[in-house]
């Protein structure tokens, strides 16, 4: 999760001095909850256009793998932070939790960090067609 979003998650919660020390533990461990997927985009996939089919899957379960353990991480770290929070509070955070998570994974290091494409291999299934030559 990015620091803006933590920063405005904080405001938006109204977390108060004696709630400060569960949510300093909560922003570190989140912060650490996007470490895998930071991980696998540091190195991305190094397929060319020409890889099979197990290789593509192979690469394609490497990154699901990763989200699920940041998610796995991501959800420890809000179980140990809902106990100090007000009941208004939960219901902000699991607003806020829907928000991100219809938009994609939010708990990686970077937001579109796992969109990368081999420039040789065809566009998928409802790519846009390439423009024509001029």
């Amino acid at each position: 999760m990015r620091a803006g979003r933590l920063a405005y998650l904080e405001v938006k919660l109204g977390i108060t001095d004696q709630q400060r020390p569960a949510w300093n533990t909560y922003v570190q461990e989140i912060k650490a909850a996007g470490e895998p997927l930071k991980k696998l985009c540091d190195n991305p996939p190094k397929l060319d256009g020409q890889a099979d089919a197990t290789a593509i899957l192979g690469e394609r379960e490497k990154v699901m793998t990763a989200m699920l353990d940041s998610l796995k991480l991501a959800r420890a770290a809000t179980e140990k932070l809902q106990p100090s929070l007000t009941a208004e509070q939960k219901t902000t955070l699991a607003n806020a939790t829907r928000r991100m998570m219809h938009r994609g994974p939010g708990f990686r290091g970077h937001e579109a960090g796992m969109r990368h494409r081999d420039p040789a291999a065809a566009p998928g299934p409802g790519a846009p067609a390439a423009p024509a030559p001029r």
